[in-house]
């Protein structure tokens, strides 16, 4: 077992300490001789982008239970002239998913939560729904881990929007409808973590700001997180820009899955997260979870065959650079926030940023390599031999799916008419709605048909393309209709809503 005092590092004796080493005018602590990194190259990169317009970036390294090195460039509020501090809280976007797992699984041991129960049993007036699916099968456990056969959902409320209903509770009313059949597919959405949120409130009898308070923030000394922003002059959170230049400061947005995606949190206290899950035993730490629980969520829990492997809120890495890997990661336009373990190597790297960018995972890396030699050559290696990603034609769509299907897709306010057709060179025609005919070239892949086209339904969040993905059981062809922003809107909500067709010339019953 790994015991560490209280604000140290190992209890080890006969080891020489290092100075404090001063970057960028923040101190990082005093480390152990053994364990003092170069990150020089790593402040050079970090100062590169702010150069290029990005506002700031904070990162923080966590080693055999301390932090080891933490630095943050940049300015947290560009038009206010704040700078960035390790202790300035970020948006954490879907890293919160990983937060809330944590107190989901304090319920867990505590015995108030089973995880393979149905994840209704937990909800009040708010609870999923099927037209085709047997609910009951959409346990805990598979909400946790996105086989529960809810699809992709983002959307947000503008702050002072009053016809914007931003209630988790009317998200899962609207929107919690089970597409896939419950244990099939893996699809990650942020309501699994919205509908999980709910139930760590009504079980804890506390609503989800307080319950993370109380059950993560303040046993692990997460004194810079929030469930939401926290108006504090002293420390105000970052603002959050948009991903390219200029660089436009955002509007504050309120999550309606605040479960999935509304923890602020510094980076300082984001590696102290990270410790907590290494299983560091920090005597400045309540465990409030045990090994074992922390193993499990680490652990994967998809099928074997699976190329993307996920345990319960964490991205399981086989082989990330010749280490296992374990990931929790956010991104939006305007936030990227990462924690990165290696268990076998006991180091977290933590990262924010208060905009937008792809290049998130790069810059880990570079610390990683930075930190341990084999992780450097590996990523060498590896970049010496890339090659060029296979690409996917088409497939062949199966002969069952050839042919006139008619039925509909199913919105919170009604049933839209669909009539798809279907030939033998794989060419397909849908109208949707009054709406004109649509010609589309599928492709089938993962057992489903997908294609994509515009059309209204009618909804929120219009104008936007509909991105279909259904699969065939026995006569019929069900998913989802996923919106995307149509080229000409840029952006807007994430959405999905229930599609059945049968195939005849009939209405779909």
């Amino acid at each position: 077992m790994k015991c560490f005092r209280h604000g140290a590092g190992p209890i080890r004796t006969g080891i020489a300490f290092q100075a404090v080493v001063l970057l960028g005018g923040l101190a990082s602590v005093p480390v152990q001789a053994e364990l003092a990194p170069d990150f020089s190259a790593v402040v050079s990169q970090m100062r590169d982008r702010i150069s290029s317009g990005v506002p700031s970036i904070a990162i923080a390294v966590a080693w055999h239970g301390r932090i080891i090195w933490e630095y943050a460039e940049g300015m947290s509020d560009q038009q206010g002239k704040i700078k960035a501090t390790v202790h300035t809280p970020y948006y954490l976007a879907s890293i919160s998913k990983t937060i809330t797992a944590t107190a989901l699984m304090e319920l867990v041991q505590r015995q108030k939560v089973d995880l393979d129960q149905p994840v209704n049993r937990y909800l009040r007036t708010a609870k999923v729904s099927s037209p085709m699916w047997d609910v009951s099968q959409a346990t805990v456990r598979r909400v946790a881990n996105h086989t529960a056969g809810l699809a992709t959902y983002a959307r947000g409320c503008l702050e002072g929007n009053s016809k914007c209903d931003a209630s988790a509770a009317s998200a899962i009313r609207r929107y919690a409808v089970i597409v896939w059949p419950p244990g099939k597919y893996f699809d990650y959405s942020n309501l699994d973590y919205g509908i999980l949120g709910e139930v760590v409130a009504q079980v804890s009898g506390a609503d989800l700001g307080r319950s993370l308070r109380r059950t993560v923030f303040k046993p692990l000394g997460m004194t810079d997180c929030s469930l939401g922003a926290k108006t504090d002059r002293q420390n105000p959170p970052a603002v959050r820009y948009d991903q390219s230049a200029p660089f436009v400061r955002m509007p504050p947005v309120r999550s309606t899955t605040p479960g999935a995606s509304s923890v602020f949190c510094s980076v300082h206290d984001l590696a102290a997260f990270g410790m907590f899950h290494l299983k560091d035993h920090l005597f400045s730490q309540k465990r409030i979870l045990s090994d074992r629980t922390i193993e499990l969520m680490q652990a994967n829990s998809l099928d074997s065959k699976e190329e993307t492997q996920y345990g319960l809120s964490w991205w399981v890495q086989q082989d990330l650079h010749g280490f296992h890997g374990v990931l929790a990661q956010g991104g939006t336009t305007d936030a990227t926030a990462y924690l990165q373990l290696i268990p076998s190597e006991d180091i977290a790297v933590a990262m924010l940023w208060n905009t937008g960018t792809p290049d998130g995972a790069k810059l880990i890396d570079q610390v990683l390599a930075a930190a341990l030699p084999r992780y450097r050559e590996n990523l060498e290696h590896a970049e010496a031999s890339r090659q060029r990603e296979a690409t996917f034609g088409p497939r062949q769509t199966p002969a069952g799916m050839i042919g006139s299907w008619s039925g509909f897709v199913q919105t919170y306010l009604g049933r839209v008419p669909l009539r798809v057709t279907i030939d033998g060179s794989g060419e397909l025609i849908a109208k949707l709605g009054s709406g004109p005919e649509v010609p589309a070239r599928p492709t089938f892949f993962g057992g489903a048909l997908r294609w994509t086209m515009p059309g209204s339904l009618g909804v929120e969040g219009e104008p936007f393309d509909l991105a279909m993905r259904l699969y065939l059981y026995d006569s019929v062809l069900a998913g989802a209709a996923r919106t995307a922003p149509s080229p000409s809107s840029h952006q807007g909500p994430q959405l999905y809503y229930w599609v059945r067709v049968d195939k005849s010339t009939s209405a779909a019953h």
